[in-house]
């Protein structure tokens, strides 16, 4: 088994043909010296909700060895048929961006939210970052008020005065990934107990446990669900906030560890598009546990 890392293929944020490159460097140190004719790559990429449009799957395959074969899907897709080994299914994505999607047992797939940061994508580190930015400039503003969360900002941007963060906040050098940065100070700020910092995360999570119960509804034969993100990773009060949102709104619908990560979920997606059924699939004994932890729109698979 060989396991290559390297940056995200988000062609919405960071263009076609550089996600392009990265894609073939990739693939070409993962193949090695193995005959591509033999091989199958299956690719999650946070631009997609589903199966990639012809044009899409065509440029990606034109960077591929000949006779290697292509599957270009969604990064949550991946991670769902990890997490639940094929079977129906919940994930609920919370990193830098966000994303819930579910399986129902007729392998119907459904997709809420990921609609990215410049919308809203429900209690992302993007979304924690720029609402936590929105309080403490209101609060500075309406209170004159330097709080806690204005001074995480403070060092965050490593400025002086408040005002002095518009020059960092709309340099075009500084991106939405940058920015997303700062949700880990409203982790650490919620986690400590600061108020404002809490309210917000609560919020957020009570959000997201409505998405997700909106998609129990939709495939209403799903009865597990597992967590993926650095939010989820990084702060276990986040954990909470959303168990205690969601339990009583789908109390049928376990939240588990995942059977298998989302580079094997890309495996077994592949499988299944060969024509492997559950029955037949192994068990993934060599499963990658220790790959990096997924995190929407940061990493593809």
């Amino acid at each position: 088994v060989r396991s290559v890392e390297g940056p995200g293929l988000n062609y919405l944020q960071d263009t076609l043909p550089v996600c392009l490159d990265r894609f073939e460097t990739m693939i070409r140190e993962l193949l090695g010296d193995a005959d591509p004719a033999s091989a199958c790559v299956c690719a999650g990429l946070a631009a997609l909700d589903g199966p990639a449009e012809p044009a899409v799957l065509e440029a990606f395959r034109s960077r591929l060895p000949a006779g290697c074969d292509l599957i270009l899907l969604s990064d949550a897709a991946i991670a769902l048929t990890g997490m639940a080994g094929g079977n129906p299914g919940l994930m609920i994505i919370c990193g830098t961006g966000s994303m819930l999607t579910a399986m129902s047992g007729s392998g119907e797939n459904y997709v809420l939210g990921g609609w990215g940061w410049k919308l809203h994508d429900t209690g992302s580190g993007y979304t924690l970052a720029r609402k936590g930015l929105i309080r403490a400039l209101e609060t500075y503003d309406l209170e004159g008020c330097m709080s806690p969360l204005l001074t995480a900002a403070l060092s965050f941007f490593a400025v002086a005065q408040p005002r002095e963060i518009l020059n960092k906040l709309y340099d075009p050098a500084f991106s939405p990934d940058q920015l997303a940065a700062f949700g880990a100070e409203v982790l650490r700020l919620a986690d400590a107990g600061e108020a404002e910092a809490l309210s917000i995360l609560r919020g957020e999570m009570q959000s997201l446990a409505h998405y997700a119960a909106r998609l129990c509804q939709m495939a209403p034969d799903v009865r597990c669900g597992a967590l993926y993100g650095g939010v989820f990773q990084h702060s276990p009060l986040a954990v909470s906030l959303f168990h205690s949102a969601f339990s009583p709104l789908c109390p049928l619908v376990r939240i588990t560890e995942p059977l298998h990560t989302p580079p094997v979920g890309a495996v077994i997606s592949a499988m299944l598009q060969d024509g492997f059924s559950q029955e037949t699939l192994p068990d993934f004994t060599w499963d990658l546990k220790t790959s990096v932890p997924f995190d929407s729109k940061e990493h593809d698979r």
